[in-house]
């Protein structure tokens, strides 16, 4: 009945009928995201329940698109047939889309625990009943996920939820059909029915048809699904998707797990002192089943020892043997005692056991896996708290990898191993990896190279931010300097590695500069060293890959220094200005003696090595092959004998080069 006119009646609703009206809130925007978050739920509680007996997750997906046809002849509706056609004027663009409208039979297999068969219609036909409460990591903690679905599929499609399970191998198969009464937010079961377990199957099955886009949200499942594979290589995820209509289009992508290391179950632990508010600590008060104060205190909390707490307590005026239900009667006394913990400090970190990491084996292990990057780098902090509430940011970050991805820098979020995709730019992970880390001081270049950035917040209560809960602000200052500092230490490791690469890199470019001059170098020196152009190339070349292998060999992939390079440099050119004149002189060639010039020049040098090297230079034979009548052409001689002078001297010899004789001094400059 309604109101009368000019009065106002308060009205109550169930948490079943504001979430059907405020459905954005969990995620139901429109029918595209509707059906990206339905799979999501489905997923996670599958993984959560392998994951909770240590099993490596093996998750089936299934997606059957039906139209609008296919669902009114599997729900017996018939179409009637329009008698007055002036009652549909102007509906042809309704009808037309109501045409192609669609709609999705999603269901989800897994290897998890199962469900008891009494726990099935609140598990999945009650909102707000979960089993994930506590200060322990866990994906969802809402208690919406599967009820949602629920009631998305309620109201696009108007078909219920099909529940299938197994506690064991050895036992039967429960299945069970269930609505939901949205105003009395109670399941209402349908079918309940027990089947023999031939498959000897252990887990849950579920199936619910909601309506949705593929199309417009077929991209965003894809993702999901491979950067859930990342977070959790120790899973086994496939999806099957199969379209109607003339026009299907298909989809099979399996994702294979990498390693059977599940990481450890999180186990429920105490609230910190320093996460109480006055709210908060008045439930734990008067749910607690300690007869006093100081039990409660040292059972029901953590960050002290019980003479700590016991301190604590004297401080404050408090008696260790009250009863809790007393203090959360008090408002003042309550009040105080929120004010005291909040103040002490003193009380140690939060406990760790509550959380669960992936761990950097099995994040490396993801990473390399669906990215394949040429090098990875990996770093965990150590835990902290934030508002009272432990976390641990574990990071990797790669470089290089698929040829697909595009060149710059890429962030991938996961908050409780949960790959988040939308309103990444406000996120406090995508602001560090932009803004607060100079990538070029580790020698990364991130608009030339593939860059991934992967962060892994795990926590007993992540920080979101809004409803969507899809980001992290940036004012969580102890989570946003812990992801910098694991953002540097994986910068740091990457380049020593990285400054390897461009070592072997500016090798590269020289050996293929020095290839570029090899056939202009050869014509210029065949006609001074009369031998053949191809045999001269070929042996230039091979001079070449000589000097490269030899200069890796030396710096054993190490950088080197500036001086070393610099004399290494004079040693090759040396080497290679003998090596070219010895092995290209003409066969035959005879040794020219020193003449009197040179004898009188010795003589003057005081203590001076003779030089190793005899010269190889080309004797012109036209006088009977006398070199003092003859002495060979001025420019190719002199070029020769201060090539063989300069080779004579090894490196590191301290003796000054021999003098030129007469015939071999350059000619003085004209006047």
């Amino acid at each position: 009945m309604p109101p009368k006119k000019g009065k106002e009646s308060v009205q109550r609703k169930s948490a079943a009928e504001f979430f059907t009206e405020n459905q954005t809130i969990a995620g139901f925007d429109n029918p595209g995201k509707s059906l990206y978050t339905t799979i999501r739920e489905l997923v996670e509680n599958s993984l959560d329940a392998a994951e909770s007996i240590g099993e490596p997750p093996d998750v089936a997906l299934e997606i059957r698109e039906l139209s609008q046809a296919e669902l009114d002849a599997e729900r017996g509706v018939l179409r009637l047939e329009r008698v007055d056609e002036t009652l549909f004027e102007g509906r042809g663009k309704a009808d037309d889309k109501e045409k192609t409208r669609l709609f999705y039979r999603v269901t989800c297999r897994d290897n998890g625990c199962g469900v008891h068969r009494e726990a099935i219609p609140d598990a999945f036909g009650r909102v707000l009943a979960g089993s994930k409460y506590g200060a322990r990591q866990a994906r969802g903690k809402f208690g919406l996920g599967a009820k949602m679905a629920l009631i998305w599929g309620k109201k696009s499609s108007g078909l219920p939820l099909t529940v299938r399970t197994a506690r064991a191998a050895h036992e039967p198969v429960s299945r069970v059909v269930l609505d939901i009464d949205i105003q009395r937010n109670e399941p209402r079961v349908l079918e309940d029915s027990v089947a023999e377990n031939s498959q000897k199957w252990r887990g849950a099955e579920l199936t619910v048809t909601v309506g949705g886009n593929w199309k417009a949200y077929r991209a965003r499942i894809v993702q999901y699904l491979r950067q859930l594979a990342i977070i959790t290589p120790y899973a086994s995820l496939r999806l099957d998707f199969r379209g109607s209509g003339s026009d299907r289009r298909d989809v099979r992508l399996e994702f294979a797990r990498r390693t059977t290391k599940v990481p450890p179950v999180p186990r429920a632990t105490g609230y910190h002192p320093a996460a109480l508010d006055e709210l908060l600590l008045e439930q734990l008060l008067r749910k607690t089943a300690q007869p006093s104060l100081g039990a409660f205190c040292r059972h029901a909390l953590q960050g002290g020892p019980p003479a700590l707490m016991r301190r604590v307590l004297k401080e404050g005026g408090f008696d260790e043997r009250t009863e809790p239900l007393r203090v959360a009667d008090d408002a003042a006394r309550l009040r105080r005692l929120a004010r005291l913990f909040r103040d002490v400090n003193c009380f140690a970190p939060p406990d760790a056991s509550g959380l669960a990491p992936v761990g950097e084996y099995n994040l490396r292990l993801g990473v390399e896996k669906e990215v394949r990057p040429t090098y990875v780098a990996t770093a965990c902090s150590p835990v902290a708290a934030h508002e009272g509430h432990a976390f641990v940011v574990e990071a990797a970050v790669s470089v290089g990898g698929l040829r697909e991805e595009e060149e710059g820098l890429r962030v991938y979020r996961f908050a409780n191993r949960i790959p988040l995709l939308f309103e990444g730019g406000a996120d406090v992970a995508t602001i560090v990896a932009k803004k607060r880390v100079r990538w070029a001081a580790y020698k990364i270049d991130v608009k030339k190279e593939r860059v991934g950035v992967f962060v892994s917040l795990v926590s007993t209560k992540i920080p979101f931010k809004g409803t969507s809960k899809e980001y992290v602000g940036e004012d969580a200052h102890e989570i946003h300097d812990a992801i910098r500092e694991c953002l540097m230490a994986c910068g740091s490791q990457l380049k020593a590695q990285l400054a390897k690469r461009d070592l072997h890199q500016r090798d590269r470019d020289r050996r293929k500069n020095l290839l570029r001059y090899v056939p202009d170098v050869a014509a210029a020196l065949c006609g001074v060293l009369q031998t053949d152009e191809d045999a001269l190339k070929k042996a230039l070349q091979r001079h070449v890959d000589r000097a490269d292998l030899e200069a890796v060999a030396d710096d054993g992939g190490a950088p080197r220094a500036r001086v070393d390079m610099r004399r290494r440099a004079v040693v090759r050119d040396v080497v290679s200005t003998r090596f070219a004149l010895r092995l290209f002189a003409p066969r035959g060639a005879a040794s020219r003696p020193p003449d009197e010039d040179e004898e009188a020049e010795a003589e003057v040098a005081p203590k001076r090595k003779r030089p190793r090297a005899a010269w190889t230079g080309v004797v012109d034979d036209d006088d009977g092959g006398d070199p003092a009548a003859s002495p060979p052409p001025a420019a190719a001689a002199a070029a020769r004998w201060r090539f063989e002078a300069a080779a004579s001297v090894a490196p590191g010899d301290d003796v000054a080069a021999p003098a030129a004789p007469a015939w071999a001094r350059p000619w003085p400059a004209p006047v």
